[in-house]
């Protein structure tokens, strides 16, 4: 809800204001790749290649050639995207203010700890659930072999 009204005060979706803070965390770095972005918002690489012409017709991203992987492109907000997210950063930091001004800088860390470490599950769990053999009543019995290259990374 609270993105969605950001996302509001710029003229974008909520999808759309996702990527746009993604590329906005990573403009230093002289761009993003798409599976990068996908891989953060947990959606797939055809979603967001169709946001991010959305946002490229508006003038607000800019794709150019990754150097490093000659099929790939790098994204990137332009000059108007900047400015737009920047225009939204007062806001978004009271909307932050009020959501978690009651924690503690500990528990905050914690909080993010935590909500990192049950995104990362979720997204070994969907990953799995791509290779669940299920039976008629719909209970999985098993798991194809491409299960077996799945990783999951614990702390």
């Amino acid at each position: 809800m609270a993105r969605a009204h950001l996302a509001s005060l710029l003229g974008l979706s909520s999808p759309q204001y996702n990527i746009a803070m993604i590329l906005a965390n990573h403009q230093h770095e002289g761009g993003i790749r798409v599976s990068d972005v996908a891989k953060r918002l947990h959606v797939s690489t055809a979603f967001i290649t169709s946001e991010v012409g959305k946002l490229e017709l508006a003038g607000l991203v800019s794709k150019r050639p990754n150097p490093s992987d000659g099929r790939g492109v790098l994204l990137r907000l332009t000059d108007k995207g900047e400015s737009l997210v920047q225009r939204v950063g007062p806001e978004r930091q009271r909307v932050n203010d009020h959501l978690f001004g009651g924690l503690s800088a500990k528990s905050f860390r914690n909080l993010s700890k935590t909500l990192a470490a049950l995104i990362d599950d979720f997204a070994y769990t969907m990953s799995l659930l791509k290779f669940a053999k299920v039976d008629q009543s719909g209970t999985i019995i098993g798991y194809e072999d491409g299960q077996k290259h799945l990783q999951h990374s614990e702390d």
